[in-house]
């Protein structure tokens, strides 16, 4: 499966606050078609303020594709 995007720390926290242009994007591309990486991850959920938040933002995260940056990606 191709991914189109990779979505970044800042898109996560937009749709995590129900910043509407952000859930409109969002509403209007195939999921399955988004990928984030370990970092948008570990960010995501460190930023999480407590539980609720934590599982709230964990439950968003699971809905895209988790890919694997490599050595080229970071140059």
């Amino acid at each position: 499966m191709v991914i189109r995007a990779i979505l970044d720390t800042s898109i996560i926290i937009d749709l995590l606050r129900n910043y509407p242009p952000a859930v409109l994007w969002l509403n209007n591309n195939q999921l399955r078609d988004l990928g984030i990486t370990h970092i948008v991850w570990m960010e995501t959920i460190q930023g999480a303020q407590n539980k609720v938040e934590r599982d709230r933002a964990g439950r968003l995260l699971r809905q895209f594709r988790l890919e694997h940056s490599t050595t080229d990606d970071n140059n």
